[in-house]
């Protein structure tokens, strides 16, 4: 590990290291279980529904693939907010990080709505 990463308060903190883990294995978990179950659903799919609940786009589902590279480029810029924002206030890392968990949750009612 480079000098910069180990040498980072962040580094030394285990809730900020949680958090940060529980973000990259839910983006590792969402992206295992697209390649695994992509392959059953039909050629097109619902994409969006309107207000009253009717669809009103459609299309492959390789679209799905949106949602976990979101999600991980989300953590990513979370976590490089928490990496500069934790000597300051360790409690507004410990936060951003949590943010981007808690958006992650989202990303997976769409995933499972999709999927099941």
């Amino acid at each position: 590990m480079p000098r910069v990463v180990t040498g980072s308060p962040l580094a030394s903190d285990s809730t900020a290291l949680i958090l940060l883990g529980i973000g990259l294995v839910s983006v590792l978990v969402m992206a295992l279980l697209l390649a695994v179950r992509l392959g059953g659903l039909p050629d097109t799919i619902v994409l969006h529904l309107n207000a009253a609940g009717m669809p009103d786009r459609w299309g492959p589902p390789s679209v799905l693939w949106r949602l976990p590279i979101m999600s991980l480029f989300m953590t990513v810029m979370l976590s490089v907010v928490a990496w500069f924002l934790y000597p300051i206030d360790r409690f507004g890392a410990r936060f951003a990080l949590a943010a981007a968990v808690v958006a992650q949750l989202v990303v997976w009612v769409a995933v499972i709505q999709h999927l099941a």
